[in-house]
């Protein structure tokens, strides 16, 4: 597979020599993507521009509208869609994702250190800012939201619930800054689909090539600084 990876990679150099590499985007769903002074900036800008010097590619960032983004990626008036698309988007025949390089809205659960729970007893609450119905829907378990964040630890730290389910982004500093009081039951769980980049179905060596810098940007942790820096705790590279 890793042979015909860099084959595949051999390819696209030859043609993105040529013709660098346009990227369409829609410009307005920060942090991925936004305007600035009339320059595309955001996490996905930062991304992009990483895999494009990486390859040696000479990439240019058009700013399209939502309703006409993907379209034309089909109709070949870009190469590449770099825009918060869902994995489990409806992309239609002619089109095709890469892996996610980011796992949004990260899911963490923390008890009382040294109390044992076992998920499926005791009471389980949620903290605002969290899709507690979702979570449930999605996890099969159930949770009762809390009136505040505050309300909720207080409550754990009278034992007077089990187990706090929210946003790791909220609760990881908790843990951080509790003193060894809170522990982890889950540190990350995602619930919701990763976003990735989109191209032609039939361009199979630009996606491979693309994909193939993703992953060396996850193995050197340069993808997963770059998340931190612009989520901090609230996802993780794809």
């Amino acid at each position: 597979m890793r042979t015909l990876i860099l084959i595949a990679m051999l390819g696209f150099a030859q043609v993105a020599q040529a013709d660098g590499l346009r990227i369409g985007t829609e410009g307005a769903q920060p942090p991925y993507n936004f305007v600035e002074n009339g320059e595309v900036r955001g996490f996905e800008r930062e991304m992009g521009d990483m895999v494009c010097a990486r390859m040696k590619l000479d990439c240019t960032w058009q700013v399209v509208a939502p309703d006409a983004l993907l379209p034309g990626l089909a109709e070949a008036r870009y190469d590449v869609v770099i825009s918060a698309v869902p994995t489990d988007a409806a992309l239609g025949e002619s089109l095709a994702q890469t892996q996610p390089y980011v796992m949004p809205d990260i899911v963490a659960s923390i008890h009382l250190a040294g109390k044992k729970f076992e998920m499926g007893s005791g009471r389980m609450v949620a903290i605002p800012g969290f899709d507690v119905e979702t979570w449930s829907k999605l996890s099969g378990r159930n949770a009762e939201m809390f009136e505040s964040s505050d309300a909720a630890l207080q409550a754990l730290r009278d034992g007077e619930v089990d187990l706090v389910v929210g946003p790791r982004a909220v609760l990881a500093p908790v843990v951080a800054e509790a003193d060894g009081m809170f522990d982890y039951m889950y540190e990350a769980q995602s619930y919701a689909p990763g976003y990735a980049a989109v191209f032609r179905e039939d361009d199979v060596d630009r996606r491979f090539a693309f994909e193939d810098m993703l992953f060396d940007m996850s193995k050197d942790g340069s993808l997963r600084e770059l998340v931190f820096k612009w989520f901090g705790h609230g996802a993780n590279p794809g």
